[in-house]
């Protein structure tokens, strides 16, 4: 239950379209420094975005 919780606050806060759109202005692959922007544009901790990105297939 915690974890589709946490999935659906990922979700949210962090929306696929959004992530994908704003990653790929970044540049595939991403780096830290990346990361890190993207994470400050969403209001998320790096560990947030980087698990979101993961999950993407972006990382």
């Amino acid at each position: 239950m915690e974890i589709e919780a946490n999935q659906f606050a990922a979700s949210l806060l962090m929306p696929s379209r959004i992530v994908r759109k704003l990653a790929e202005q970044q540049g595939l692959p991403l780096w830290d420094s990346d990361v890190s922007e993207l994470a400050k544009t969403f209001k998320v901790s790096e560990q947030a975005m980087t698990i979101r990105l993961s999950t993407l297939g972006l990382l």
